[in-house]
């Protein structure tokens, strides 16, 4: 069974696999127990070697087992509720009697393993070497997690809602930070769950700052426009001086941030090459990674879903954001999503 474990997206597989390579091990111990009990008389040291093998491996599926019921409890809660409708801290904290098990397990695995002595075979001994390595590593995080939970829950908004400015760049357009600032979203959260996600344009953004165009800009701006304003806020090189400016003109809003996310909007061209390309009525056409940036382009600067002087050029990509979004949790492959 150990040997025929691999690790794969299918975890229903991987479950039974776990507990066959469980029942092996228990099976193999049960019948070995005689031997194991008579080696404290005639200390072999093989037999030493295979006993602390045997339960080294036996506490290690354990914590594998452990780990993989809590991941497939979340991934089907997220499938039957939605990414965004799951209080993800409230099942850390649910599942702390798992992790407290899954952190013994390792640690017991660990000091099984590291009473083995010297194998009759130097490749093996340089297998095994490298193996302990990477559980010792796997102990060491494992044991930050657990001892860390609450903190880690509450860096995860589980005491507060928090609010975060998210910068979407279009790279097309050059700016230090990554792209122009064309269109932002204001993003609540609570229990690592979004409560509210609210999309603007950073034209509109700025009519709500007040002496917006009562600022110098710096140097190097001066020569292409006299004001210093939100949509040129990522001129600096250094992140932080570039956020801290942003922030700087979002505090006079009404809206209080506890932080910026930046993401290039390219990423959606990621997820149009790994996924599906959409039909979007707007086009009369699918939007595909070939065509995407061309037809976004054409439609926000040809203005053609401003119908009225609030209204934004920049609504027809909310508006293919909101569909392709659809799309993807209908889909709800969002294991493979992670990794694009």
């Amino acid at each position: 069974s150990l040997k025929n474990l691999t690790v794969t997206t299918d975890i229903k597989k991987l479950q039974w696999d776990l507990l066959d390579l469980k029942s092996d091990v228990i099976l193999s111990n049960f019948l070995l127990k005689p031997i194991f009990i008579l080696n404290y008389m005639i200390q072999n040291e093989t037999l030493k070697n295979a006993e602390y093998g045997i339960n080294g491996v036996q506490y290690l599926t354990n914590y594998a087992i452990n780990l993989v019921t809590f991941y497939d409890g979340v991934n089907n809660l997220v499938l039957q509720k939605g990414p965004n409708e799951v209080m993800y801290t409230e099942l850390l904290k649910n599942a702390d009697s798992l992790f407290w098990e899954a952190n013994q397990n390792i640690k017991e695995s660990l000091e099984n393993f590291e009473k083995i002595k010297k194998l009759w075979d130097k490749n093996l001994e340089l297998l095994f070497e490298s193996k302990l390595k990477q559980l010792k590593l796997l102990q060491k995080y494992t044991d930050i997690f657990y001892t860390n939970k609450t903190l880690i829950s509450n860096m995860l908004w589980d005491e507060k809602k928090r609010t975060y400015l998210v910068i979407f760049q279009n790279s097309d357009e050059i700016r230090p930070t990554g792209g122009f600032m064309g269109s932002v979203g204001l993003v609540q959260l609570y229990k690592w769950r979004i409560i509210n996600f609210e999309k603007k344009d950073i034209y509109a953004l700025e009519w709500l700052i007040k002496e917006t165009f009562d600022e110098k800009p710096p140097v190097w701006l001066e020569s292409i426009t006299k004001n210093f304003t939100l949509r040129d806020a990522n001129y600096f090189l250094d992140i932080k001086q570039s956020s801290d400016k942003i922030k700087s003109f979002i505090d006079r809003t009404q809206y209080n941030i506890d932080g910026i996310v930046y993401i290039n909007q390219n990423i959606i061209l990621d997820f149009l090459k790994n996924f599906w390309w959409v039909y979007f009525d707007t086009v009369k056409r699918e939007v595909n990674a070939d065509n995407f940036s061309m037809i976004m382009s054409t439609l926000v600067e040809s203005k053609v879903s401003k119908t009225h002087t609030l209204a934004t050029p920049k609504q027809v990509l909310f508006d293919f954001i909101d569909l392709y979004g659809k799309e993807l949790k209908n889909k709800a492959k969002y294991s493979e999503y992670i990794h694009c």
